[in-house]
């Protein structure tokens, strides 16, 4: 019992983002003490109290984890396993209960059927000072049958056999059913948040990974890329809609997976370098009007 409740037991504490640069001074025989002041983390809020909320993936929420650490921001949410044209549609009840032993992705899935971000929206937000998006959930193709729900990670552990009908992206694309739900997704959001307070980050699947040693190609590097050359267009359909929310990118060096990461080396897993970089930019949108210097 003791073991599964703790969390620290079973994984590590994440790295610190200076750790690398911190231990190189330190091999040259640099006072520790100096260096600890110099390398400290970064993220200054004062007295400043914000709520961040996530849609999207594991990503994103890390990202925000490495904010609110040591600090007075909270995490209010974080809605994953789902994807917008699922969201936007009608709801399903569940026949039972989901069976599986991760309760975090039994969670995930429950929230997709019953449509719950979308169905207690102004309750879920109510606290929300800024919300993160990204569209790596936009990966998973749907389950169709009188409504559509995500074929993710969440139904494949949790439901062996949906009894529904597989519908792409792709599909959905064309047919302008996407068109339709990012409309309403957009609005829904607008009702709630001024364009100051959308933060999307704009994340792909990784084409490779360090191994520790190398950088080498994941084996479905084409499979990858046609989901890539996807969520592209799903991200310029967003910003068709709300060009003036806030739009962040990940530079290229820091495109890729890592074999350490707590939770695989998978393709929509990005590496905790990348995350840091991406809570830079996010710390500079938040605070770019008082921003201090640590």
């Amino acid at each position: 019992m003791l073991i599964p409740m703790n969390g620290c037991v079973r994984l590590s504490v994440f790295p610190n983002r200076n750790r690398q640069r911190l231990m190189a001074e330190y091999q040259k025989d640099e006072k520790l003490t100096d260096i600890l002041k110099k390398y400290k983390v970064n993220y200054c809020w004062g007295d400043k109290r914000y709520g961040i909320g996530v849609w999207g993936s594991y990503n994103s929420r890390l990202v925000t984890r490495f904010l609110i650490t040591g600090s007075k921001l909270e995490q209010i949410f974080h809605y994953s396993n789902s994807s917008i044209v699922s969201l936007m549609s009608g709801k399903k009840s569940a026949d039972g209960e989901f069976f599986c032993d991760n309760q975090y992705r039994k969670d995930a899935l429950a929230a997709d059927w019953d449509k719950r971000f979308r169905e207690k929206f102004e309750e879920i937000t109510a606290d929300t000072d800024y919300l993160l998006i990204d569209m790596l959930e936009e990966r998973f193709d749907l389950h169709r049958s009188n409504t559509y729900i995500t074929k993710s990670d969440a139904l494949k552990e949790c439901i062996n056999n949906p009894d529904a009908e597989s519908v792409s992206q792709e599909a959905l694309l064309e047919s302008g059913v996407w068109d339709k739900k990012m409309q309403s997704f957009v609005k829904m959001l607008k009702g709630r948040f001024s364009c100051r307070q959308v933060i999307l980050l704009e994340l792909y699947l990784n084409e490779r990974y360090f191994d520790g040693k190398e950088y080498k190609n994941f084996p479905d590097e084409q499979e990858i890329r046609k989901r890539n050359r996807l969520l592209k267009r799903v991200y310029e359909l967003f910003m068709e809609y709300w060009p003036e929310a806030n739009h962040v990118r990940l530079e290229i060096e820091y495109q890729y997976s890592e074999y350490c990461h707590r939770y695989g080396c998978v393709p929509s897993h990005l590496n905790y370098k990348a995350c840091f970089a991406l809570a830079d930019k996010v710390y500079d949108i938040m605070v770019r009007a008082d921003e201090q210097i640590c």
